[in-house]
């Protein structure tokens, strides 16, 4: 399997959850960065495409998550051709820890090539490109690729059962230069949307008793559906009523011990409580065990 590295940077702290894992947008946001040199190493350079007049755009995108990464991981993501289609060509992607190689997430990205006039653009991939084969720890499971998205109106979705689980506007800053909403940005939203799937589920008693779960590889697909700035909303009515209790992520029950006196010393990690009965110091000590609010969001 021939791939290219297309991309090469680290996590940051502020791109991870309350978990301190990588939030799920960042994958194919530093996948998406690294496309116009996956593009140029497939013979389809920026200047290129300029001359015929075909713009790239992400059609879909399909993710498989294998792997949390923390802050500071250094990673690198290859990229290489696994279809092409006249106007269009699919590019299969890894995200590799930098240092090991291990594959923490996997992307099969459907790009399509048209005009300023919106016609498609046939494209020639050169015939050294990097070429590659899906594996299987890359290749869909339980998500069927679908010829056109269902479309209905919002009244239709409330309708056939849904709940509204986000709501909000575009953001210029969430587009890209032809005005059209990120792909990854719409991941975000969704994620960001989560914390009100578990509340609508969950009764008062599940959400002060949920536990953290096992976190198993897990995969998504996106298709584009438009999204301009200009269309001003973007609302994600994802779940059917009547699906069976879903257990929270457990945000919020890390709980943390610890003790300082009052010129503001930490006392040593695992050292004995205080004895109540002993005579008391003559500096106040203090004890606290913050614990996060369980219905903190995501």
């Amino acid at each position: 399997m021939s791939l290219v590295p297309c991309y090469r940077g680290s996590v940051n702290a502020w791109e991870c959850d309350e978990n301190d894992h990588l939030n799920v947008r960042f994958y194919l946001a530093k996948t998406n960065q690294g496309l116009p040199f996956a593009l140029d190493a497939i013979g389809l350079p920026a200047a290129a495409l300029a001359r015929i007049d075909a713009h790239p755009r992400i059609r879909a995108q399909h993710v498989r998550f294998l792997k949390e990464a923390r802050p500071a991981t250094p990673l690198t993501v290859y990229a290489g051709l696994a279809e092409h289609q006249d106007h269009q060509l699919t590019l299969y992607a890894e995200v590799r820890h930098s240092l090991d190689g291990e594959v923490m997430a996997t992307l099969l990205t459907e790009i399509g090539f048209a005009g300023a006039d919106g016609r498609p653009r046939a494209v020639s991939p050169s015939g050294d490109a990097p070429r590659c084969t899906v594996p299987a720890h890359g290749a869909p499971r339980g998500i069927k690729a679908v010829a056109e998205p269902l479309r209905p109106d919002y009244a239709s979705v409330c309708g056939m059962g849904f709940v509204e689980i986000g709501r909000g506007s575009i953001a210029p800053w969430e587009c890209d230069p032809a005005g059209e909403m990120e792909l990854f940005q719409y991941v975000g939203r969704i994620n960001d949307s989560v914390t009100n799937l578990f509340a609508h589920f969950q009764t008062g008693e599940d959400r002060l008793a949920r536990e953290t779960p096992r976190r198993e590889p897990f995969q998504h697909s996106f298709w584009r559906r438009g999204g301009r700035a200009e269309d001003a909303a973007l609302r994600a009515p994802l779940l059917r009523r009547g699906h069976p209790r879903v257990r929270g992520n457990g945000a919020g029950h890390r709980r943390r011990h610890g003790s300082q006196n009052a010129q503001g010393d930490r006392a040593p990690r695992g050292a004995a409580p205080p004895d109540p009965g002993a005579a008391a110091a003559p500096a106040a000590v203090k004890c606290w065990t913050p614990v996060s609010n369980p219905e903190k969001t995501r």
